[in-house]
């Protein structure tokens, strides 16, 4: 198993935000590295990279990620993940986010690429406390180009103060499509927020918006590829502010 972990809390003193990482694995690290872009007092802006192929049969990669009280968190991607084929074999991919009273997390995941062959499952958890929030864009992709794609099955449990807040099991299969899931298309582009609704954004058509129950939103569009999707714009407007950086 193979875990990354980062936490992210204010500076008593009032300097840069304290920015702390462990990485455990097999060979003595993580599959996952975290690059610091940019630090200040209120937040910081970390790249999540991968440090060697990824996903392969046997693969078991967990990242935790916890924000202090009245801090944001931006999190990047800058390449995709690829689920290779794994020949009968299976890997999981595991988050779990914790957001304290007033803090944010911002997570811009590029595509998850579930190749033909590729069996993989998805664990995502999601604790907020007080008026923390989450914001999420996540694209996962059945297969590389002509391929049919691979299975992803994925868990999203996210909770607001110790109550229930979204609970969604999404399970996907390039070579048995379902209808009223994907129905037939290989991308599913998804935002998500968490812990307020997105009343200032708008849903751009084709695109489809579930309101929750408590303070939540999830836009997601069904699409053939990733950049006719029109959530990119949108997921623009909803990421800023960005961090600025505090001179060393």
């Amino acid at each position: 198993m193979s875990r990354t972990q980062l936490e992210v809390c204010r500076d008593p003193s009032g300097g840069r935000v304290r920015v702390v990482v462990r990485t455990d694995g097999p060979r003595g690290r993580g599959h996952l590295g975290v690059r610091v872009l940019a630090a200040g007092t209120d937040g910081a802006r970390v790249a999540l990279l991968a440090e060697g192929a990824l996903l392969v049969a046997d693969d078991d990669v967990s990242v935790g990620m916890r924000v202090g009280p009245g801090v944001r968190l931006d999190v990047v991607e800058p390449a995709g993940t690829v689920a290779f084929d794994m020949r009968g074999g299976s890997a999981r991919w595991g988050v779990d986010l914790e957001v304290g009273d007033g803090g944010e997390v911002v997570w811009r995941a590029e595509p998850f690429v579930v190749a033909t062959g590729a069996v993989v499952e998805r664990d995502v958890s999601v604790v907020l406390d007080g008026s923390g929030c989450a914001v999420l864009r996540e694209v996962l992709v059945l297969g590389r180009v002509q391929e049919a794609g691979g299975v992803a099955r994925q868990r999203l449990r996210a909770s607001l103060a110790g109550k229930p807040l979204l609970a969604e099991d999404l399970v996907l299969d390039g070579e048995r499509p379902r209808i009223g899931v994907a129905a037939g298309h290989r991308v599913v582009d998804s935002v998500t927020v968490l812990g307020r609704r997105a009343t200032d954004l708008r849903t751009p058509p084709p695109a489809h918006r579930l309101e929750l129950e408590g303070p939540g939103t999830v836009l997601r569009h069904l699409g053939a590829d990733t950049h006719t999707s029109p959530l990119g714009p949108l997921w623009r407007s909803v990421a800023l502010p960005q961090v600025e950086a505090v001179p060393a």
